[in-house]
């Protein structure tokens, strides 16, 4: 921003460009509210009209790259300025789409009024062309506020023509039916009948007016300071990004899902209603995203309490009151359930976070009651088994859908298990360990006593390098001159390790050679010097073969 400003100095500008503001926020992930303030400090403003334009871009190019994948090809199905200025050469109306918010399960007649291919305007198209269609009047949602278009089809009379619609855009007015024929030729003139898809509709609305209740749940959990940055509402999921310094806690996140949750169980209706945009404005709470243009009159969703009532109300509304013009509930109760199932931060101080309702919800919420009780009943005296349980469990909530709080709830519950496990087994692999090194210890006395020339001997200690320090310290204390050679194993690897006096070196064993002659029995590999070394394998399938040829080695040196 600095370097902005300065480079605008230069030039004697006073006002930051919008595509220099739309870098900062797309590209360095810088709040453009920031910028706005930060440049107002310094003497400058921003051109937030410009500002959001580059955001209207970008969400065109986002589209058109979604599209490219859905229909492939390379096909995006945008209409450029050339192309709406074709239409309105031809005379050809924007689009009617007054009806979408009507009763949708009812078909709506329509008349075609062009065809495009992604890259012309065609009178017909047939079978497996995917096309984009334009019609005089459509019930169809198209894509905006983040809220995905409709799905459905468009049929012909007496069923001669059925055009599948995949997705829906809006481009100057004209709402672009985009997908593909079925059956059949269409052609401009032709009447058809728009049939919407209830069902998908159905699981878009909830998530849409959901995303406005966690929108004002946010604000009463973490402060009213917090701006909306984005969201997407689809039929499956939804998500909101919002301005926030840190993470939200575990308690944080609960308490939002339950704001929520109990709106649902309050029944509370749904009301809209369009107002002039000034006299909307005038709504004390109304919520808005900030550098978002909205057209004047601008409808109004309000979530418990009447859209009148807001108007009048004189302090600060309490309640959920947007501005939208996006499908939703007629009651709240509709969403049936919800689950806050991720939250996360997506650039510096923005977080995100996605929910579920209906069904999805149910299952998340299912699911997560399933894994609590699991939890709750690890038998935690058992302690071999308890380490294998908490992995096992770990793994399960981390590939889970649940309440995030509720994730974040059990995950701290199977870390102190975990820690209990932990604790119990080094407890346990040290006792093991002692009671092996104090045999070492006492196989080196009886090999002194007997006069023996070596030791070579298995050392259960598991394959803890730690140990090695303590089992040669042991053997030492006893004597220094006898060779020693302990093998360790856990199951998973092998360890060597052997030290050599001066005097059996002078014999000619060396304790970097006897080492290396043996892990080379196993497929492995050591080092050290003549006095001290060790090694490793992870062959541990003909051990009693290894041990053998650990202590047939010094003989050589001792006994030749």
């Amino acid at each position: 921003l600095k370097d902005v400003t300065a480079e605008l100095e230069q030039t004697k500008s006073s006002v930051v460009p919008g595509e220099k503001a739309f870098y900062l926020y797309d590209t360095m992930g810088f709040p453009v509210d920031l910028t706005e303030l930060m440049a107002k400090e310094d003497g400058f403003t921003v051109d937030m009209l410009g500002f959001a334009v580059e955001m209207e871009r970008q969400k065109t190019r986002s589209r058109a790259a979604s599209r490219k994948s859905l229909f492939g090809k390379g096909k995006s199905f945008v209409l450029e300025s050339e192309e709406t200025a074709w239409l309105n050469k031809e005379s050809i109306v924007v689009t009617d789409d007054s009806f979408k918010y009507e009763d949708v399960a009812v078909p709506l007649p329509a008349n075609v009024r062009a065809i495009f291919d992604d890259e012309n305007f065609l009178q017909c198209c047939k079978v497996k062309d995917e096309v984009g269609i334009i019609l005089d009047k459509t019930c169809f949602y198209s894509e905006a506020g983040g809220q995905v278009g409709d799905k459905g089809l468009l049929k012909g009379k007496n069923g001669r023509f059925k055009f599948r619609v995949d997705d829906v855009q809006s481009f100057g007015g004209y709402s672009l039916h985009i997908g593909k024929v079925l059956k059949g030729e269409l052609r401009v003139g032709d009447d058809v009948n728009c049939s919407v898809d209830v069902s998908h509709r159905s699981k878009v609305a909830p998530n849409h007016t959901m995303t406005h209740v966690m929108n004002h749940a946010l604000r009463e959990v973490l402060g009213g300071g917090l701006s909306q940055k984005g969201s997407l509402v689809t039929a499956d999921r939804l998500r909101f990004d919002f301005s926030h310094p840190k993470p939200v806690s575990a308690k944080e996140l609960k308490k939002i899902e339950g704001l929520i949750q109990k709106s649902i169980e309050e029944c509370q209706p749904v009301y809209s209603k369009v107002l002039p945009l000034e006299e909307a404005k005038s709504i004390k709470g109304l919520r808005a995203v900030f550098g978002e243009a909205y057209p004047d009159p601008v409808r109004v969703i309000s979530v418990g309490k009447t859209v009148e009532k807001s108007v009048e109300c004189s302090e600060e509304v309490g309640h959920s009151i947007e501005f939208c013009g996006g499908t939703h509930l007629k009651n709240t109760n509709e969403a049936v359930a919800f689950a806050l199932v991720e939250e996360s931060g997506i650039a510096k101080g923005v977080r995100r976070v996605t929910a579920l309702t209906k069904a999805n919800a149910l299952n998340a919420i299912k699911r997560g009651r399933a894994l609590e009780n699991e939890i709750n009943q690890i038998n935690d005296s058992d302690l071999e088994k308890l380490a294998k349980d908490v992995q096992f469990l770990r793994q399960r909530l981390d590939e889970a859908t649940v309440s995030a709080w509720l994730k974040s709830d059990l995950r701290q519950r199977l870390e102190k298990l975990q820690k209990k496990a932990h604790v119990a087994a080094s407890t346990s692999a040290l006792l093991l360990a002692s009671e092996g090194i104090e045999k070492a210890k006492e196989e080196m006395k009886a090999a002194v006593s007997e006069g023996k020339s070596f030791v070579a001997v298995e050392v259960k200690i598991g394959a803890d390098s730690k140990m090695v320090k303590r089992v040669l310290e042991a053997v030492q204390s006893v004597s220094t001159s006898t060779p020693f050679m302990g093998l360790a194993r856990d199951g998973k690897k092998l360890l060597c390790f052997a030290v050599c006096g001066q005097e059996a070196n002078d014999k000619g064993l060396k304790a970097d050679e006897w080492v290396r002659f043996v892990l080379s029995k196993c497929g492995g590999k050591g080092g050290g010097k003549p006095s001290s070394a060790q090694g490793q394998s992870s062959s541990l399938e003909n051990f009693d073969e290894v041990l053998l040829e650990a202590r047939n080695f010094p003989k050589v040196f001792f006994e030749g």
